[in-house]
């Protein structure tokens, strides 16, 4: 991999870890990789349950009575 760059100085949000370019049969590849940071949780106490079935592929219901059901 060419190009790999380093951590970029004094951002404590979003940090740079470093980034390439590959060739491979006459074809580009980039690769970025970056550190983000990570958001607080906060609950908003909307919850939903899914059932993975058999005989559907996903039954799921939320708290205020929306059902879905997908089907084979």
């Amino acid at each position: 991999m060419s190009g790999t760059m380093s951590p970029t100085p004094g951002n404590k949000t979003n940090c740079l870890k470093s980034s390439g370019n590959i060739t491979k049969n006459d074809k580009w590849f980039t690769s970025i990789t970056y550190e983000v940071q990570e958001l607080e949780y906060h609950d908003n106490g909307k919850y939903q349950a899914i059932d993975l079935g058999i005989s559907n592929i996903v039954s799921a219901i939320n708290l205020d009575g929306k059902f879905i059901q997908i089907k084979n």
